[in-house]
């Protein structure tokens, strides 16, 4: 799930350098989020303190990289931040099932789309143009199919007021 849209951004607007620093800084960004996220569950930082030190040690200076090289990047951060917020109080409720927490991480997923494309100086509607149906469908598709049924499943799992 976290290669797909990193991938489909590649696809469109081809490898830059940067891009490497920009896929450590994604995957020890999710990480960091996980851990942030369930600590705000838990309420307990200690359990989590080893995990949180070593994907900030990773995370804080791919992004420092990028940012420096490429400071367009931040014109989606305001997105990224409202995302997490929403991210973060549906996990402080004890609601990561719900369907608005699932879109919530669908959209940031699909967003780092739009991130390759700032790293590598493309204009953000040029990704939205068809690249070939064969290349970004193969990357595509699996990513779409295998999100709708796992919440149609997480909805089916509970009530469905919970997932609201």
């Amino acid at each position: 799930m976290l290669l797909v849209p990193y991938l489909a951004g590649l696809l469109a607007t081809g490898w830059n350098w940067l891009d490497l620093p920009l896929l450590v800084a994604w995957l020890s960004t999710y990480l960091l989020s996980h851990y942030l996220l369930l600590v705000l569950k838990i309420h307990h930082w200690d359990r989590c303190r080893a995990q949180l030190g070593l994907y900030s040690a990773v995370a804080m200076p791919t992004i420092a990289l990028v940012v420096l090289a490429r400071p367009n990047v931040l014109r989606i951060a305001p997105v990224y931040a409202l995302l997490f917020a929403i991210n973060a109080g549906c996990s402080r409720r004890g609601r990561e099932r719900s369907l608005i927490n699932g879109f919530a991480s669908i959209v940031q997923s699909c967003l780092m789309v739009f991130v390759v494309a700032s790293v590598d100086h493309a204009p953000l509607t040029g990704v939205l143009r068809p690249v070939g149906p064969a290349p970004l469908r193969l990357v595509a598709d699996p990513f779409i199919d295998s999100s709708g049924p796992r919440f149609e499943t997480q909805a089916r799992r509970s009530d469905r007021n919970r997932h609201l």
